[in-house]
């Protein structure tokens, strides 16, 4: 059956004119839903699922796996033959899809699961991965040969005030089973970076193979943006991750997991002066455009580099004003349709500064608006803009995070689908650093202290000698008065 919204439009129009012969329709018809279950990897995959009642509102997440050795990816599969030699250990990612992408709201619930061995070939023996991701991660090391097994429980948890965690609910346990040989060819070395503590406190444990210095570079910049709690800080610090690392390292995994949990992002219209539009698209990952919407116009879309696409429109008289896009790669709720708008007009300048605020004009578009401040490629402030059409000054002593030197100046629609605008090192702040004025105080103050008296003494001295210089040159004028 044919689960996801978008796809499903298309499967019932068929995804071409009405024109054409009713058998055509149904083939291409039956194609688009073979197309929505190779998309949907939750819906053929899901062994389980788990609920749970929110305020009346009930919740629903499908659960699958997927395991990864020596860079190979086995979904569902719950019997695997392993040789050690080639990869000294795996990954195990317990997927969690929300039906209809309707994640619940309350920020004190975290979901994952728990696991424990039998036998004592793997390590970690047990644990329990939780967090707010679609994906919770764990990586095992094979000690040694022979066979063992996993069984993992799906949980629910809610965070209680002390810190700690209560259960509120639990899948049906599963169990996988490990056959483990070594054919002591290779070294036990592991073909990917850690993707162990990705999750919070409650992470398993680290390789016994220690990272080389970028890919532990890498893995705490993951884990940091990962646990954020503020979801529009985390998206942003996602969005900056896979900026910094996609260039230099398109194959990690933390970068292709990154991409998918970011919105797919959507440069202003540029009008080529021929008719035709083109839109660059970043982080993107199978963008996909809604055939059966596109009236009027003529599409064409290419791949120029790792996520980013180029999206060329030529105006054919249109008639709807929007084309619809959904990138089917991505992971909920980034992989809902959403519409372009060619011909609509958005602004956003940076109009002048001073020493306490810095100026934008905002003109078209749908308010809210973010606004960011970076330095170092680290956000440091984040404003809000809720109204358009309006000049708005922004006091820069509200970055508090804020140090002397230049910034940033990013800003966003409220989605995060469309960088309005980037100026480079544009803000310049001043702080005072009262630290080093504080020193500087204590140190004048103390100079003060310590040459006070030499200082009085020497005041004194001088002006003893110049009275006995102006005595003798007196003297020395008028002789023999005396």
């Amino acid at each position: 059956m044919c689960m996801h919204p978008f796809i499903l439009t298309l499967a019932r129009s068929g995804g071409v004119p009405f024109s054409l012969p009713s058998g055509f329709r149904t083939i291409i018809r039956f194609g688009l839903c073979l197309l929505c279950w190779w998309f949907e990897p939750s819906f053929a995959l899901a062994q389980q699922s788990i609920s749970i009642n929110v305020e009346g509102k009930i919740y629903r997440a499908d659960i699958f796996w997927t395991i990864r050795h020596n860079n190979l990816d086995y979904k569902g599969v719950t019997i695997y033959s392993f040789d050690r030699s080639l990869s000294a250990t795996f990954d195990l990612a317990v997927h969690f899809k929300f039906k209809n992408d309707s994640i619940p709201q309350d920020n004190n619930l975290v979901w994952g699961f728990q696991f424990n061995q039998t036998g004592d070939i793997l390590f970690p023996p047990a644990n329990e991965k939780r967090s707010r991701s679609a994906r919770q991660f764990q990586r095992f090391d094979m000690r040694s040969t022979g066979e063992a097994s996993l069984t993992i429980i799906p949980k629910i948890w809610k965070k209680l005030a002390g810190g700690g965690f209560e259960p509120l609910n639990m899948g049906t346990p599963f169990t996988l089973g490990f056959k483990i040989t070594d054919s002591g060819g290779a070294a036990l070395v592991s073909n990917n970076p850690a993707v162990d503590n990705l999750n919070g406190p409650n992470a398993g444990s680290t390789p016994e193979q220690p990272l080389a210095g970028k890919d532990q570079e890498e893995s705490r910049a993951y884990a940091a943006a990962t646990t954020m709690s503020d979801s529009t800080e985390k998206i942003k610090a996602l969005i900056d991750f896979v900026d910094k690392y996609a260039a230099e390292r398109p194959a990690s995994p933390l970068v292709a997991t990154a991409i998918k949990n970011v919105p797919l992002g959507t440069s202003l219209p540029k009008n080529r002066g021929d008719g035709s539009i083109t839109y660059t698209l970043d982080y993107a990952v199978n963008p996909v455009i809604d055939t059966a919407g596109v009236q009027g116009w003529k599409w064409e879309l290419s791949e120029f580099a790792f996520g980013r696409y180029e999206l060329k429109l030529q105006d054919l008289g249109d008639s709807v004003h929007s084309i619809r896009i959904a990138d089917l790669g991505k992971n909920a709720p980034f992989n809902r349709p959403r519409e372009l708008r060619p011909f609509d007009r958005i602004s956003v300048q940076l109009i002048g500064q001073d020493r306490e605020f810095f100026q934008l004009k905002v003109e078209g578009g749908v308010p809210p608006f973010i606004v960011f401040l970076s330095q170092d490629k680290i956000p440091r402030e984040r404003y809000i803009l809720t109204r358009t059409d309006t000049v708005w000054s922004l006091r820069k002593s509200d970055c508090r995070l804020c140090k002397t030197g230049k910034h940033t100046l990013e800003v966003y629609n409220s989605d995060f689908s469309t960088l309005l605008l980037r100026a480079q090192n544009s803000i310049q702040i001043f702080r005072v650093n009262y630290y080093f004025a504080g020193l500087l105080g204590v140190l004048v103050i103390s100079l003060f202290i310590l040459l006070f008296k030499p200082l009085r003494r020497a005041w004194r001295m001088y002006r003893y000698e110049r009275q006995m210089s102006e005595i003798e040159a007196w003297e020395k004028k008028e002789p023999g008065k005396f």
